[in-house]
């Protein structure tokens, strides 16, 4: 990557100083900022800085070369304001950013740790455990699993959990709904949400967003 502002010192990348900031093996960590434990505010300002996008959209440009421009927020220790790169140098650094498959993003050590025994005493257990406790296979399906996956939960909780709807009861009398078929046919389909005024046709697809690349 190309450096524009940087200046003629000699130093080839920026460095962090003071108390509780390291940069060493090209890892730079800084751990001066804290939160007090009444401040809520600046705790959410905190979280709010950690879940922000990896770059900002509205700082990225395409020059007329086509290469790929991106204005710092802040400039370096070492004066660079923004940093020119091609489109697969870029591509490189957005890979990078993507976590690998299967890994935990999230790790907790200490009494939050997953086998910790203090766990249980500091996690709350949610109020509607007893509800959302898994439903038992039956004979066939638990011999499938030879013992080792025991439980499983419904579709309809896992759907309410991502779309936060009830999918259980209905919303006209509250009973509890059941499966009666499984319909297949796609003509079948297209006449039952013609009849109850539901449009049979997928919605359609909104156009991509903006791109600073252009394949040809």
């Amino acid at each position: 990557m190309r450096r524009i502002g940087a200046s003629a010192s000699g130093k080839t990348k920026p460095e962090f100083k003071g108390p509780l900031c390291c940069s060493l093996d090209h890892f730079s960590i800084h751990a001066r900022t804290h939160v007090e434990p009444h401040r809520r505010d600046l705790l959410e300002k905190l979280l709010r800085y950690i879940l922000r996008p990896a770059l900002a959209n509205e700082r990225l440009s395409l020059t007329e070369d086509g290469e790929v421009l991106y204005e710092l927020k802040t400039p370096y220790s070492d004066g660079t304001s923004r940093i020119r790169m091609n489109p697969l140098e870029f591509l490189e650094k957005l890979v990078a950013l993507v976590p690998p498959p299967k890994i935990h993003l999230i790790r907790y050590h200490g009494c939050l740790a997953p086998h910790s025994t203090l766990r249980s005493r500091i996690v709350p257990k949610p109020a509607d455990e007893k509800e959302d406790e898994p439903e038992r296979l039956s004979e066939h399906e638990d011999s499938r699993y030879h013992g080792s996956r025991p439980y499983r939960i419904s579709w309809a909780k896992i759907l309410s959990r991502v779309f936060l709807t009830d999918f259980e009861h209905c919303e006209k009398c509250g009973g509890k709904m059941k499966i009666i078929s499984a319909i297949m046919d796609a003509d079948i389909i297209r006449r039952i949400l013609t009849h109850i005024g539901v449009s049979p046709d997928p919605p359609k697809l909104s156009p991509p967003r903006f791109s600073c690349f252009r394949y040809e």
